[in-house]
């Protein structure tokens, strides 16, 4: 996927190319998505600004989605990803009752 960079002249270290498809969760449409962004953006050399960048870039293109998914959710489930989101790292049972 990113040999695409080396063939057009451009260059994105193995570093940042490790790091954007760990910011991505190594998930193929995101970081293809992202490339695609990313490779329109740079001119020679990927940056860790052009990094963060496209990142909101990505995340802004896919606002509606987001948005769309959360409006279909309860107010019971919207509360468990908030505290999820408030605690990623801590092992925590979110399960609701009668569930």
């Amino acid at each position: 996927m990113f040999s695409g960079f080396r063939g057009a002249g451009k260059a994105l270290s193995r570093d940042l190319g490790e790091q954007v498809c760990d910011l991505l969760g190594q998930h193929p449409y995101y970081i293809r998505k992202f490339c695609f962004f990313l490779f329109n953006r740079v001119e020679r050399s990927v940056t860790p600004e052009q990094i963060s960048d496209t990142y909101r870039m990505v995340l802004e293109s896919e606002r509606a989605l987001f948005e769309a998914l959360i409006r279909r959710l309860t107010v019971t489930q919207i509360a468990v990803l908030t505290a999820i989101a408030k605690e990623p790292t801590k092992k925590r049972d979110y399960r609701l009752e009668g569930n």
